[in-house]
């Protein structure tokens, strides 16, 4: 008397079927969004730029208040004036040690690989305040003396550039 088991599995073409279906699946979605990564890059970089803007505008506050100290002359912050301005020079480790730059550890910044600085220039005859922003990255950089940073005012980065660009630091 012959005997059925129910046995239960896939078979090998089966499986082979699967895996054909799953390469498939993964070039395409490979072909997708690897395009997508330099764009990503800068809109993640021009979000950067614009945080360290608005945390220097957040010191700048924070000074008219009396809640941080305005003498300070060290390296990463420094005030100079002038019978016609005052320049507040803020580099983005003293803004993450203030506290006015959000969600960035001051382990991020390694020196030739990310670096940041924002002057804000006050003139004494005028309220406003204008902010020039000179940052970079080992792709970008940005040097921008007005208004928001925008993917356009994006340059590929060089590392030979680096003195070429400026300073990214408020030291002399």
């Amino acid at each position: 008397m012959k005997t059925f088991r129910n046995e239960k599995g896939f078979t090998l073409i089966e499986l082979l079927a699967v895996i054909v279906v799953l390469a498939i699946v993964t070039t395409i979605a490979v072909s997708v969004v690897l395009p997508q990564i330099p764009s990503v890059k800068q809109d993640a970089f021009v979000v950067e730029a614009n945080a360290l803007r608005t945390g220097a505008s957040d010191a700048i506050t924070a000074i008219s208040l009396g809640y941080v100290q305005a003498g300070s002359q060290d390296s990463n912050y420094k005030v100079t004036t002038s019978d016609s301005e005052t320049v507040y020079c803020f580099t983005m480790t003293k803004l993450i040690e203030l506290g006015f730059l959000k969600n960035k550890d001051v382990s991020d910044i390694a020196t030739d690989k990310y670096e940041g600085v924002v002057k804000v220039t006050s003139k004494n005859d005028s309220p406003g305040y204008t902010y020039s922003i000179n940052m970079h990255n080992e792709s970008y950089y940005v040097t921008k003396t007005s208004g928001e940073v925008k993917k356009e005012d994006l340059k590929d980065y060089d590392k030979s550039q680096h003195d070429e660009l400026g300073s990214f630091t408020c030291g002399e």
